[in-house]
């Protein structure tokens, strides 16, 4: 069973007094984010999320992340911001793994921005079936202040043909904050049947397998033939 995979934002906003505010309480602040999972041949998936924050308040600020990630399986994580490479500092609980990034410099004032990204690995988005793959992302809870949420796949041609997909995108493998409309994602994917040598050669036959058999049928219908008339003149000689 694929383990449910979903990262939670804790935002913390802080006034320069360092009130604390959480961002589910607070309309200051406006988030977009674009995803994108580039799944390999061999079912692993490299994550990578971009994020544009915009502060709408000259009063207050954001300085770090806290990320949650139900799956203890997320591995090689890095991350940045405009201003340069950032250290996460991961902590794993049982099943659970806490990222905790600051940021490099925060957007202090009315109007600043700052993009940032986070990469990571996953070998558990992408499962392995008896007749093809599975691939599940669930469902995210999008605080109403993130206005764009956009996710990409990429699968490998490996993987068979899609033959279910939920839900169902408007273009490609790409599903935008609406369309998404507060469920999860699962593609279900169907890999031919390979035909062996053997049946290629019973049902498929080559063209130098067909010359000898039509070559013997000819004389084969040849010898009959000349057979019955050599019967049959022997037969009329002695009437």
């Amino acid at each position: 069973m694929i383990k449910k995979h979903f990262f939670i934002f804790i935002l913390l906003l802080f006034f320069f007094k360092s009130s604390a505010y959480s961002l589910d309480e607070s309309n200051d602040f406006s988030l977009s984010y674009d995803l994108s999972y580039d799944t390999d041949r061999d079912g692993n998936t490299h994550i990578t999320q971009k994020g544009h924050l915009t502060n709408l308040t000259d009063q207050k600020y954001i300085s770090y992340l806290d990320l949650e990630f139900t799956s203890p399986d997320i591995k090689n994580i890095s991350a940045y911001d405009d201003f340069g490479s950032l250290s996460p500092a991961i902590v794993r609980e049982g099943t659970k793994t806490l990222v905790h990034i600051s940021f490099n410099k925060p957007p202090l004032g009315i109007g600043k921005k700052i993009s940032f990204s986070l990469s990571y690995d996953n070998a558990l988005i992408a499962q392995k079936k008896a007749t093809g793959w599975e691939i599940v992302i669930p469902k995210e809870d999008i605080a109403p202040q993130v206005i764009a949420y956009n996710i990409t796949i990429q699968i490998p041609k490996s993987f068979g043909e899609i033959n279910y997909i939920s839900p169902k995108p408007q273009k490609g493998l790409f599903w935008t904050k609406s369309e998404l409309n507060n469920q999860g994602i699962k593609i279900k994917t169907i890999i031919p049947k390979t035909v062996s040598p053997t049946e290629t050669m019973l049902f498929n036959p080559s063209s130098s397998q067909v010359l000898p058999m039509l070559i013997f049928t000819i004389l084969f219908a040849i010898t009959v033939t000349l057979t019955i008339r050599f019967i049959l003149s022997r037969k009329f000689q002695h009437g």
